[in-house]
């Protein structure tokens, strides 16, 4: 059996006096950004604007400590942290850990 269908303009009419952002209400309601936009563009609603610049996934120096901790390989906390090893080995670099596996990574990519 199919959901009840949303009523998308009160629900936008809410997230608007609540000043939550697109992304926010999409998040709220089970559904993807692009659904969200669809309704807000249909009902004519303006939702208040994303904040610029993009929220780190994770607290990467944290993260790669733990890691370092447990002995942990590039690849599980790629895993872990579902993102590619390239994007840990960069972190790693950055802030000058060395995890298992690391090191070849960043051989191969120069």
């Amino acid at each position: 059996m199919s959901e009840p269908r949303r009523n998308w303009n009160a629900i936008l009419r809410d997230a608007q006096e609540r000043g939550l952002t697109l992304g926010e209400l999409a998040a709220e309601q089970g559904v993807s950004a692009a659904s969200a936009s669809k309704a807000r563009t249909k009902h004519r609603v303006t939702l208040k604007k994303n904040p610029p610049g993009r929220k780190p996934l994770c607290d990467w120096p944290a993260v790669l400590a733990d890691a370092q901790r447990r002995d942990l390989r590039t690849v599980d906390v790629a895993k872990e942290q579902h993102v590619s090893r390239a994007c840990v080995s960069l972190h790693c670099e950055r802030l000058g850990i060395r995890l298992r596996g690391a090191t070849r990574s960043l051989e191969r990519a120069a």
